[in-house]
């Protein structure tokens, strides 16, 4: 026999399902300004970043400690992480990122630091493993 619904918990639920789609969508619009409290705070409500997941662009998971925006529909693949592919996602700065990593977009102008040492944005363009600041003289400039 199956079982009966309570329909007060329904709408709770509903309601539930509801509010954290209205947040995420808030916090989609908004990844690149919130700071790192916060997206330790809202990450919660996007899934993780696993191998072996159907993505597809636009969608939005937990990574390393920040958020990631898939760009490429994909199956995610454990040597495809969000660093080594950003053909694949990009991944969304906050403002207290300073450090170089790769997947994020930079301008020209910016700065951050890699290995200890400052280095300043001469072209804008999006970070990549090999494209190391200290490795590329025609995309950053040591400082």
């Amino acid at each position: 026999e199956a079982a009966m619904s309570d329909p007060r918990i329904d709408k709770i639920a509903a309601t539930l399902n509801a509010a954290a789609a209205a947040a995420s969508i808030t916090i989609k619009a908004q990844l690149d300004t919130i700071g790192d409290a916060a997206v330790a705070e809202v990450a919660a409500l996007f899934p993780d970043w696993t191998p072996g997941a159907k993505v597809k662009p636009g969608d939005v998971l937990a990574w390393d400690g920040t958020l990631v925006e898939v760009i490429q529909g994909h199956t995610t693949q454990a040597d495809w992480t969000p660093d080594k592919v950003p053909a694949l996602f990009k991944v969304h700065r906050t403002p207290e990122m300073t450090e170089w990593v790769a997947g994020i977009d930079v301008k020209a102008g910016e700065k951050l630091t890699y290995k200890g040492a400052t280095y300043e944005v001469v072209q804008s363009h999006r970070t990549q493993a090999g494209w190391e600041p200290d490795r590329v003289p025609s995309l950053w400039k040591k400082i």
